[in-house]
């Protein structure tokens, strides 16, 4: 079966959820395209953790600190991990990218997220 993608909602969050026979994965490109769930489709196993009691995903702010917003998922710490200083710019907890929204694209084999940092002279694919 090749990939197929679909628009849905996560968590309140829009959702681009590719599928394969063997895989689901759930991406949010309004959140730093931040892979929210991983399901191995024969076991119907999601290897990705997020509260029990989350409800809603809100949606992080730019230079928030990471620890302000909800674990779930995974994401980028593009360019930095922790906030630190370059060059005079202050760059935020866990970078830049983890808490702007992304571009998305999707064609017949793939799909694409891309983001501009706001400091730093970078895009991000």
């Amino acid at each position: 079966m090749p990939v197929q993608f679909s628009e849905s909602t996560w968590k309140g969050v829009r959702a681009i959820v590719a599928q394969t026979a063997a895989l689901r994965v759930v991406v949010l490109p309004e959140h730093g395209a931040r892979i929210v769930s991983l399901v191995h489709l024969p076991t119907e196993r999601e290897v990705l953790w997020w509260p029990d009691d989350l409800d809603a995903l809100p949606t992080p702010t730019y230079a928030m600190p990471y620890a302000d917003h909800p674990a779930v998922g995974i994401d980028e710490c593009i360019p930095t991990i922790w906030a630190d200083t370059y060059d005079g710019l202050r760059l935020p907890d866990h970078g830049e990218v983890w808490s702007l929204p992304w571009e998305a694209t999707t064609d017949a084999r793939s799909l694409t997220t891309t983001v501009s940092l706001r400091q730093l002279p970078f895009r991000f694919t």
